[in-house]
């Protein structure tokens, strides 16, 4: 029979290669299969097949890649698909037994399976366990408990901010949320914090949520990630919208990240957590987002087309968090202009009581009357913001009476080489001679070493810090700095208005 050597669902590639040491025991015999990730496997006399397998990460490579295996001295992280062996049909579910045996005694644990990670069993496919997590380490724990059910926090690595404080935060977060937005909390829940170089992310599964961050991440970027990682468990966790089998995958990312987006940055608001004038800051940002995006103006179809030939990359995917977080904006100052003032969040809760009983889903025609009902053409809008990629353009004092909106030169990002090039061949390539590259230095044939602050659609991207090139030449490694800033555009962007002044009402320029 084949099995599959592990196969990472979050992005590491070729991870198999990662596997040491893997051999039959008790009469099963493994052979070599057809390429570097499968072998073939023959079970022992009694028909059972019997292995033993050793991974080996290593920290550095895994440092590199955002959702990769966290791995250190002094802790572990890992989803399922990155350790688990694949065998039969992924989707028919089987018995397990996971025990971590001969573990550091001063170590913490946990699983996202059952709240003892020394041993969990559970019946369910490969497809399911893909996305489980588990880990451990010597650094921070804290538990408390929120409506009578433990929530336990686990931090490794080293960040500029005290652990305290970042303990503090969590608790405050996931307590506001679920104060406000109530539901059968799970019998248990895990938040984690793992040190990923130069990053910012994180990512939801059930009963737990995790996140990678640089270890200069600030205030604001960490109560952000933390708050939009929380808010999973509502948007897509008990509400989402059913996705047609025939539809891509990020058909609804508008709805499931967008709305996530801004109402995790409002409750942060609500919660003291954020001044208006951040929150008006990320209204900004995203709007200029949306200007750098090279897809600003694609259609669904386009994007569709875009991920069929494997170049969804962070550009593409991004899209849908900037479009639904305006959109979100725009509802929700709608809903309240037409008498509700919990706007849109009090909607979003109740929809959420309204389908727990459905498996927490509602068809896609049902979510748009349910819009409809409150006021809000959803349908039409969805067709021109998502699937037509129309601009978004937002009502006059979305953000109130003291806000207004102003024409802004704001440069477009320019690196002034083809960064996705030079990467794919490891050398500089494109240089414009007219561009902020070349005047920095930088040359077509250059050896590329390594990128910081490249990343334009990543969390962790500054604006206010240099693109750094480390490029090996004739003269041996050296470091470029220049900021990728081509020629301005005039944006129209949120500024607070001085106390006492009423806001203008002047439309957003359509993106």
């Amino acid at each position: 029979m084949s099995l599959g050597l592990p196969q990472d669902c979050y992005g590491t590639p070729d991870i198999e290669r990662f596997v040491k040491t893997l051999s039959g025991e008790h009469g099963t015999v493994v052979t070599a299969g057809t390429d570097a990730s499968e072998r073939h496997v023959t079970p022992g006399p009694d028909g059972r097949v019997n292995l033993t397998y050793v991974l080996s990460f290593d920290p550095q490579v895994m440092d590199g890649v955002a959702y990769g295996p966290n791995v250190g001295p002094r802790h572990f992280h890992v989803a399922g698909c990155q350790w688990l062996l694949r065998m039969g049909d992924p989707r028919q579910a089987r018995p397990h037994v996971i025990e971590l045996k001969d573990a550091p005694k001063a170590w913490r644990f946990y699983s996202t399976l059952g709240s003892d990670a020394t041993r969990t069993e559970a019946t369910a496919s490969y497809e399911a366990l893909s996305s489980f997590a588990m880990g451990g380490g010597a650094g921070g724990f804290e538990p408390f408990q929120v409506q009578g059910r433990p929530v336990s926090v686990f931090i490794d690595g080293a960040f500029d901010r005290p652990v305290d404080d970042i303990f503090a935060a969590i608790r405050r977060i996931v307590t506001a949320q679920r104060q406000t937005f109530g539901g059968a909390p799970p019998p248990f829940f895990h938040v984690v914090l793992r040190p990923r170089s130069g990053v910012i992310a994180g990512t939801a599964v059930d009963n737990a949520f995790i996140c990678f961050a640089k270890k200069d991440i600030s205030p604001r970027e960490l109560h952000l990630i933390l708050a939009h990682e929380m808010f999973h468990t509502w948007v897509p966790g008990q509400l989402d919208i059913a996705l047609d089998p025939s539809e891509a995958q990020f058909r609804h990312q508008w709805f499931s990240e967008g709305f996530t987006e801004y109402l995790a940055r409002q409750l942060l608001v609500v919660d003291g957590l954020m001044s208006m004038n951040d929150f008006a800051a990320l209204v900004n940002s995203d709007l200029i987002n949306l200007a750098d995006n090279p897809h600003r103006d694609a259609t669904h179809a386009a994007i569709v087309s875009v991920a069929k030939q494997g170049a969804f990359n962070a550009a593409a995917k991004k899209l849908a968090y900037y479009r639904g977080a305006l959109i979100a904006l725009e509802w929700d100052f709608q809903l309240k202009a037409k008498g509700n003032p919990q706007g849109l969040a009090a909607l979003i809760k109740e929809l959420a009581a309204r389908v727990a009983g459905a498996g927490g889903t509602l068809s896609e025609s049902a979510f748009f009357a349910h819009m409809a009902a409150q006021g809000i053409d959803a349908r039409a809008d969805f067709e021109r913001h998502i699937v037509r990629g129309e601009p978004i353009s937002l009502s006059p004092g979305v953000l109130g009476p003291g806000f207004t909106f102003r024409n802004v030169a704001v440069p477009a990002f320019d690196p002034g080489f083809d960064l996705e090039l030079s990467l794919k061949e490891s050398a500089i390539k494109g240089v414009l001679r007219t561009g902020p590259a070349f005047r920095a230095g930088l040359r077509n044939g250059m050896k590329l070493k390594s990128l910081r602050n490249s990343n334009r659609f990543a969390n962790g991207w500054r604006a206010d810090l240099p693109l750094e090139i480390t490029v090996d030449n004739q003269d041996g490694p050296r470091q470029i700095k220049f900021f990728p800033r081509g020629a301005s555009r005039q944006l129209r962007l949120l500024q607070a208005l001085p106390p006492g002044q009423g806001a203008s009402r002047v439309d957003t320029e359509k993106l």
